[in-house]
């Protein structure tokens, strides 16, 4: 895995990594999620594995990995991403699912998430 995110490939290989029989260890599910969420400072390399990773997250069951830490490193790359979560709708869609996995349904509706619904849903088509 530590091969691929060094070239930046681990987008084409995610979506093929088996999560049924066999099974890779947790560490290796996480370190692929977690260098998802990168994209090596280019903006459609960014999207597109953001992409994978919301695939990936939606795809693989939880208990293949820690959800709790895919979540800690998910919220730190939007805290660091300008304008925040609500400039990383991909971000935002997996820190959703990660929390729902693991029963922190309460969590989606506490701030920031909620403001950050309520400032989108008054927003027209064409921007604020």
């Amino acid at each position: 895995m530590q091969e691929f995110a060094k070239v930046d490939a681990v987008a084409e290989l995610a979506p093929h990594m088996p999560y049924a029989s066999p099974q890779l260890t947790a560490g290796t599910y996480e370190t692929a999620l977690i260098s998802l969420l990168d994209g090596n400072g280019n903006p459609d390399g960014r999207t597109r594995q953001r992409t994978v990773l919301v695939e990936c997250v939606r795809a693989w069951p939880p208990r293949l990995y820690n959800t709790s830490a895919v979540a800690t490193a998910v919220a730190r790359a939007a805290a660091v991403t300008p304008g925040g979560m609500r400039a990383a709708p991909l971000l935002m869609e997996v820190l959703a699912l990660l929390h729902c996995q693991s029963s922190h349904h309460q969590v989606i509706f506490s701030p920031p998430l909620v403001t950050i619904r309520r400032n989108s849903s008054s927003e027209s088509p064409g921007g604020p």
